[in-house]
């Protein structure tokens, strides 16, 4: 039979004796199979010829591709580890993880909350620092500046939340921890309107209790008493049992002349918090137990 192709060799295989492409290459190991279909011309089978084309090699995964795929495996195992609160474990798996990827990014978040949560400040630093060097991110600059207020940088802090609102000012929560640090300081009026932007970027979340509370108390600071009451309540209407703004609202109305007022806070304060040691303190004053104790 005349064919269109220049055929080196040809064998005509049964279609229904091929059982898979192992069969194929088992007996034509030499040279690449080209599979040719002669509609018409061939029924029910096919022309395997020959072509001395180089042969078949199947692809290899370079060592950087084996590498990732391992620390994605072991971060997976960190993560495991640490929902199963073996926060040491979970630590040893992210390390290896950085090791075989250097910019693992996730897994120097993940490592960075563990030392935190275990009190190892230095080393949480540490990887927040690699972290900004890989990539500069507002939330990276604000978490940098928890930590920098758990060592007692208070301006360093200052500073990376303000580095954190140039990046982004429309995050929220940079403006209450900036505010936070500067109440720290003594620096009120500033705090104040840190406190009020947080307010406006987030007017409903339930979490800017602490931005109502923190202006109430700054207010309150600066003799702004009706003010701070007005901040306190609204942060107990977000957060009903939020102690502390129940015990500074009673020691507020106390001030105005609503001792009775005051009273019914604190005692829900103590009620939400029985270790409240100041509530109690306040308390007392208020009832006029023990005069000397002012």
């Amino acid at each position: 039979m005349n064919s269109i192709f220049t055929i080196l060799r040809v064998r005509r295989i049964d279609i229904n004796q091929i059982k898979n492409r192992n069969d194929i290459l088992t007996n034509y190991s030499a040279k690449t199979l080209t599979i040719a279909l002669l509609s018409g011309l061939v029924s029910g089978g096919m022309y395997f010829y020959l072509n001395p084309q180089p042969s078949l090699a199947l692809p290899q995964q370079s060592p950087t591709l084996i590498a990732s795929a391992d620390a994605v495996a072991l971060y997976k195992r960190g993560v495991q580890k640490r929902q199963q609160g073996d926060f040491k474990g979970a630590i040893a798996d992210f390390t290896e993880a950085i090791r075989l990827k250097p910019d693992y990014e996730e897994a120097y978040l993940e490592r960075f909350s563990l030392k935190f949560r275990l009190g190892d400040k230095q080393g949480a630093m540490a990887d927040i620092n690699t972290m900004l060097r890989l990539k500069p991110h507002p939330i990276l600059y604000s978490l940098r500046g928890t930590v920098k207020v758990s060592q007692g940088d208070i301006q360093g802090a200052i500073a990376d939340y303000t580095e954190t609102i140039r990046l982004d000012p429309k995050y929220a929560s940079a403006y209450l921890y900036r505010a936070d640090a500067k109440s720290s300081l003594g620096n009120s009026q500033s705090a104040i309107a840190d406190y009020s932007e947080a307010i406006r970027l987030s007017p409903r979340d339930p979490s800017y209790d602490k931005a109502y509370y923190g202006r109430g108390l700054a207010k309150a600071k600066l003799g702004d008493t009706q003010g701070g009451i007005t901040d306190f309540h609204e942060a107990i209407r977000l957060n009903p049992s939020y102690a502390d703004a129940y015990r500074d609202r009673g020691t507020a109305k106390s001030k105005l002349g609503d001792t009775q007022g005051g009273i019914a806070d604190i005692n829900e304060a103590i009620r939400l918090n029985p270790k409240d040691f100041t509530a109690y303190f306040n308390r007392a004053i208020m009832k006029g137990c023990d005069q000397n104790l002012m």
